[in-house]
């Protein structure tokens, strides 16, 4: 059974949809967005040693092995949720960012008292933005982006 916690992170996630893709139109609140993400991650990895995975990478399996999930599973789990809609960059931060919901109370993560890190990619997706990754360099879609 799922927890509620997860379930609430399900639901929050399945008002991203196909509706609202690419409708982003302020590239200045993208950005911003982006770059606090980026200062979260710096933040998370600096503090865990992890400088060589910055800026994505699951934070929770890099706290607790034993935290681990299937991401197969979820990935299916989502496509049955319609959750799937986004880049692979974005997919694979949304992927993390259930793993990071399902854990955060945790005491072992609540002991590092850093911001949550992907709430600004969330923010974003939300927004209706996207975000994309390839060749080391970084992409927004927006509005009439593609």
């Amino acid at each position: 059974m799922k927890s509620e916690n997860f379930n609430k992170t399900i639901e929050r996630l399945s008002s991203l949809n196909n509706e609202s893709r690419n409708t982003y139109k302020s590239i200045g609140s993208c950005v911003l967005l982006f770059k606090e993400f980026c200062r979260r991650m710096a933040l998370w990895s600096d503090t865990m040693f992890l400088k060589d995975h910055w800026p994505l990478f699951d934070i929770t399996s890099n706290i607790d092995s034993s935290w681990e999930i299937d991401y197969n599973q979820l990935s299916d789990y989502l496509k049955e949720k319609n959750i799937t809609i986004f880049s692979p960059t974005s997919n694979q931060i949304i992927k993390w960012f259930i793993h990071w919901e399902g854990n955060k109370n945790k005491e072992l993560i609540k002991q590092f008292n850093l911001p949550d890190p992907y709430e600004p990619v969330i923010t974003l997706l939300e927004r209706g933005g996207d975000i994309h990754k390839e060749g080391g360099f970084f992409e927004f879609l927006l509005e009439n982006s593609f």
